[in-house]
């Protein structure tokens, strides 16, 4: 791995891969940087990081500053036709003419004093020569992008629609409205298109889009072909894992999703989705749509506890939803603004379904049942416990088996469970109990066995 810090650079190897990371300071000299990287870093660069300088606290583990170059004087773009190029510029045309790059993150820029990581200088590092061709990953955690504007994002959509080759993207912006670039001219909303050139790429298998303001900053724009286009990445895309936080959903982009959801070529295995602006009507929609799918195994859900989810029962019809049997979700997760506002109709919704889900294993409704957080949990959480427990060891497999089993077969398996010798399957009394918790009569039956058993041997 190259680094180039303020300290004298180190070249070392990572993975049998050459890593180039750079760490800028305020007073970094970015015209030696971009030479020392021009003459001294190898063509077969397969990943650049680029991050701020941070200082640590005497605790370890936590940073109590950062540092990194004033930004504002290359805000703007040169001009094309006039040939000529800012210092920034150079320095990151430099790093993108490597032309084997196959990851790129970008860490934090644009705080401090240094007014916001200009958005264009981005843009310099994706139209690099081969990009198109070797470009894997996109990592933009947590920055902070100023000069934006019509013409820069345009020209940053441009370059992200040719990332064909592109498998992943992670970009969640702080503070900042670089991907939902928002102009207003008369009642209409000109929205970024960054959103929907990401969601365009042909080879995404994982996604993860978000902003860290309340105001959304990743939107698409609201004409009917973008309704569509959340629908359409689904079906099209070979895309595993999407995450959408703080994503507006506009018009019926939702309903779109709804609609990839049901489909049987859905491949999307995890679903991260904000829903807590979302309207509740759409929301329902989505989660009707959940009892149709089989590809889903983690569910993530960013809730909201306003009178219209309540009116429209929407976390009730999620939980009828996963009672169908061909439903594979394994881990649901829900989470909600404040503290304690899970209605009990809710969670008793909830613990109806896994008396006959045999799929979730973990099931975290916001603080309800939440063991990570100290404080009291809601009086149905200790049967929630039960029943996904009862699902972590195995409750389809066992189950399964013995729904034809005569009272012979079930007086044998009974007498299995307590040996030390039986299979993991029949080890678990909780599923035998289950199951004659919801067989009742079984029990009569098998005691009444049991007497005429003993009575034919005189017991």
């Amino acid at each position: 791995m190259t680094k180039y810090d303020s300290t004298p650079s180190s070249t070392s190897t990572k993975h049998g891969e050459r890593t180039l990371h750079i760490i800028l300071n305020k007073d970094t000299n970015l015209l030696e940087l971009a030479q020392k990287i021009h003459n001294h870093t190898s063509m077969m660069t397969r990943e650049v990081i680029i991050e701020p300088e941070w200082s640590s606290c005497e605790q370890e583990h936590i940073l109590a500053d950062v540092t990194e170059p004033d930004w504002t004087p290359f805000a703007q773009p040169q001009e094309e036709h006039t040939h000529t190029t800012t210092v920034a510029e150079k320095l990151f045309q430099v790093i993108g003419d490597l032309p084997m790059l196959e990851r790129i993150h970008l860490k934090r820029l644009g705080f401090a004093d240094s007014g916001g990581f200009p958005l264009h200088l981005l843009t310099i590092l994706l139209i690099g020569p081969m990009r198109s061709m070797y470009l894997k990953e996109l990592h933009v955690d947590k920055c902070r992008f100023s000069n934006v504007n019509r013409r820069t994002v345009l020209k940053c959509a441009e370059a992200i629609v040719c990332l064909s080759a592109l498998k992943r993207v992670e970009w969640y912006e702080q503070s900042s409205n670089a991907i939902g670039y928002t102009t207003t001219s008369g009642t209409e909303k000109c929205v970024s298109p960054l959103a929907n050139a990401i969601l365009s790429l042909p080879a995404l298998q994982e996604v993860e889009l978000g902003s860290g303001e309340q105001q959304p900053m990743l939107s698409p724009t609201t004409s009917t072909s973008t309704n569509d286009a959340l629908g359409n990445f689904v079906l099209s895309s070979p895309c595993r894992d999407l995450s959408l936080r703080n994503f507006p959903f506009h018009g019926t982009s939702l309903e779109s999703l709804a609609r990839a959801l049901q489909c049987s070529s859905c491949q999307l295995e995890t679903l991260q989705l904000d829903l807590g602006q979302a309207d509740a009507a759409q929301v329902k929609t989505l989660f009707q749509a959940l009892a149709d799918n089989t590809s889903l195994h983690t569910l993530q859900l960013w809730i909201s506890y306003a009178d219209a989810w309540q009116d429209e029962r929407c976390l009730e019809t999620l939980a009828k939803a996963l009672k169908q049997q061909h439903s594979n979700i394994s881990t649901l997760r829900i989470f909600g603004p404040g503290r304690n506002n899970l209605q009990e109709p809710d969670a008793t919704a909830f613990c109806k379904m896994l008396e006959t889900n045999s799929t979730i294993t973990s099931l975290v409704l916001d603080d309800y049942n939440n063991n990570l957080l100290q404080r009291s949990q809601g009086k149905l959480a200790p049967m929630i416990q039960f029943y996904t427990h009862l699902n972590a060891c195995g409750r389809s497999q066992v189950l399964q088996k013995m729904r034809n089993c005569s009272m012979h077969q079930w007086m044998n398996v009974l007498a299995q469970c307590g040996r030390d010798n039986a299979s993991s399957e029949l080890q678990n009394l909780e599923a035998v109990h289950f199951w004659l918790r919801q067989n009742p009569t079984l029990i009569i039956t098998a005691a009444a066995t049991a007497e005429q058993h003993c009575a034919s041997y005189d017991c």
